[in-house]
């Protein structure tokens, strides 16, 4: 059995063909809905994988609802929800049920925090880079990713 799907309709369908599989991904809108609640981006798509993990006996979890808070940019910070489920039908009252919890004024006091959070990191970050502008990643030694990311984001300041 494949843990590869594509959707007929709104109907998940095995696809053991991986070409076939890429293609749908690359043309097809694998998107249930999308919508904002205040800054918060709540977003329901088809993966077009299965993500039951470790064995876990059931049906296939191939749809996901996350969602993010804007930070501006098209730079988003994923927040801590994220559901899966099996089906289109349930993909939708999913959605719905992330949306009133996305309304919640606490949720929108957590995700305001999270952007506010990223916001100091990044800017820890390039008052180090000020003092160290070329600094090594820690991790591969190499250029650092996060100020190469300031960068591309930010040309005006270099």
């Amino acid at each position: 059995m494949t843990d590869r799907y594509v959707l007929i309709g709104q109907t998940p369908v095995p696809e053991p063909d991986l070409f076939t599989w890429g293609r749908f991904l690359e043309e097809e809108s694998r998107v249930v809905k999308q919508e904002w609640v205040g800054n918060v981006w709540v977003s329901t798509v088809f993966l077009g994988l299965d993500h039951r993990m470790f064995g876990f006996k059931g049906p296939p979890l191939l749809f996901e609802t996350m969602a993010f808070y804007d930070l501006g940019d098209a730079d988003r910070t994923c927040l801590d929800m994220q559901y899966r489920c099996s089906t289109w039908l349930e993909a939708e009252q999913q959605h719905q049920r992330a949306m009133l919890e996305a309304e919640d004024i606490w949720f929108q006091l957590r995700a305001t925090g999270a952007a506010i959070r990223e916001w100091w990191r990044e800017f820890k970050h390039y008052s180090y880079w000020l003092l160290r502008p070329n600094h090594p990643d820690p991790f591969s030694r190499g250029p650092c990713i996060q100020c190469w990311r300031i960068r591309h984001q930010h040309p005006e300041f270099f």
